[in-house]
């Protein structure tokens, strides 16, 4: 085991609710940062039950669950590292459903909650944050891109535009889905 260093970072991507991007965040900011930062070690830690991150990172659908399963039968686990909870380094909106019919007020209200809410955070817990204010970083929805991306196993930088075949369904990936949401992830990646 290495000893950690001062420069060691450490992030966690986290929210109570299902179905918000986590998993698919977490995937392509693990493997565009790896992309970026080829002598730096990236440890991805799955803390959830259903292992999608595991998954997709050890080859995506039916190889990563192969991959992953022989890991497991092998009695390879995590359990036994010392971790320390994260500081906080940023805030990650990503650009989700409303309840409002209009997009943009929906999307408005949502980026104002969550702002509120990390501003509250930030104002209870100053001290688990690296600077003087939380980075807001807004990364665009990539749900359409997920199951390709889950599906293939590849970082999103080396997502191709074209059609997938995802579960006997035809998924189409496009550069006009893939650049933007791109664009925002090398941003963040960029002030990891």
């Amino acid at each position: 085991m290495t000893q950690e260093t001062s420069a060691s970072k450490k992030y966690l991507v986290w929210n109570n609710k299902g179905g918000v991007g986590k998993t698919f965040l977490t995937y392509v900011l693990a493997q565009e940062y790896a992309l970026q930062h080829p002598d730096e070690d990236v440890a991805v830690i799955d803390a959830c039950p259903q292992a999608n991150v595991s998954e997709m990172l050890l080859g995506g659908n039916g190889k990563g669950e192969d991959n992953l399963t022989k890991l497991r039968n092998k009695g390879a686990s995590a359990k036994d590292a010392l971790f320390q909870l994260p500081r906080v380094h940023s805030f990650v909106l990503n650009r989700s459903r409303s309840h409002l019919q209009d997009a943009a007020k929906a999307f408005k209200s949502h980026a104002q909650q969550i702002e509120k809410l990390g501003s509250d955070f930030f104002q209870l817990n100053k001290t688990l944050f690296l600077g003087e204010t939380p980075l807001v970083f807004n990364i665009k929805d990539g749900n359409t891109l997920a199951s390709s991306l889950n599906h293939e196993g590849v970082p999103l930088s080396k997502l191709e535009q074209r059609k997938y075949i995802v579960y006997e369904q035809k998924i189409q990936a496009n550069n006009s889905q893939i650049e933007p949401l791109l664009k925002d992830v090398q941003t963040l990646v960029a002030c990891l």
